[in-house]
């Protein structure tokens, strides 16, 4: 297993971190319904999941998911199966958070490189996965079938690196892409149409995004760049203060709102930092 670890007094306190040359460990946290928090942990192109607040595995943890994984997300399908899609070199990949089923990939699953991704549940059910092509396009498919929804999204142009969830002025989900010249785009997470103007943050590579919602319902964009992180208002994209410097392979793992109102972002440092 990548690692076990336990909770004390709210904080996750890690038991056995993996040796050095054992390879990276990377996690990332899914919320399911009823607010259970889920750690799915990849290394050696493995996955698995544990139950975030216990530590205890969920499935079998002698038999992961034998998949690399650049990101992973989740979502809920109307017919309540928590679907978890990986990212990878070759696109996506799908799996039965609870059960264990992997989903053989589809040709509509596999259009090249997906550096990031997130998903978005549509007024009606409906779960939508959006990624962040090496191409340059934002890809959407449906989380429950994999059958891709429309035609790639195209206004960047470069290598997309980034890609998150927010919640537009009129309440309903948008996609928010980053590409590696620093170009942030919105999105409708229903129809593709793109939203607004280009966001400006003064960032030379929109490696990883994040999204902290606040009471009350106003949200902060968190962007990773090459060592510094910038926060911003949204939707007007007004910066909330100087850019924090951060390790040149920062990558938010999470944000978090506490019961005060106070956001936080947390991040993860790859290569030794």
């Amino acid at each position: 297993m990548p690692c076990s670890y336990r909770t004390i007094d709210g904080g996750l306190h890690i038991l056995n971190p993996c040796p050095a040359d054992s390879g990276r460990t990377s996690v990332w946290l899914v919320q399911v319904p009823g607010g259970r928090l889920i750690l799915v942990a990849g290394r050696q192109d493995k996955l698995y999941r544990f139950d975030a607040r216990t530590g205890q595995a969920i499935g079998d943890p002698g038999q992961p998911w034998c998949a690399g994984a650049f990101r992973c997300a989740a979502a809920t399908v109307p017919d309540g199966r928590t679907i978890v899609v990986g990212a990878d070199d070759w696109g996506i990949s799908r799996f039965d958070l609870f059960s264990g089923e992997v989903y053989p990939p589809t040709a509509d699953e596999q259009p090249g490189t997906i550096w990031d991704l997130t998903t978005a549940t549509l007024p009606g059910g409906r779960a939508v996965v959006a990624g962040a092509g090496y191409d340059g396009l934002v890809y959407r498919w449906d989380a429950a079938t994999g059958e891709r929804i429309g035609e790639p999204l195209e206004r960047h142009h470069a290598i997309l690196k980034s890609i998150t969830t927010a919640v537009s002025a009129d309440g309903a989900p948008m996609f928010i892409s980053g590409d590696e010249n620093g170009g942030i785009l919105r999105w409708d997470a229903a129809t593709g149409a793109p939203i607004g103007e280009p966001l400006w943050v003064p960032v030379d590579n929109a490696r990883h995004l994040a999204v902290a919602r606040l009471p009350g319902g106003r949200q902060i964009l968190a962007c990773v760049g090459t060592c510094t992180l910038h926060r911003c208002d949204l939707p007007s994209a007004e910066l909330l203060a100087p850019p924090a410097r951060v390790g040149k392979w920062a990558d938010v793992v999470a944000t978090h709102t506490d019961r005060h109102g106070t956001p936080s972002a947390y991040l993860g440092f790859f290569g030794g930092n």
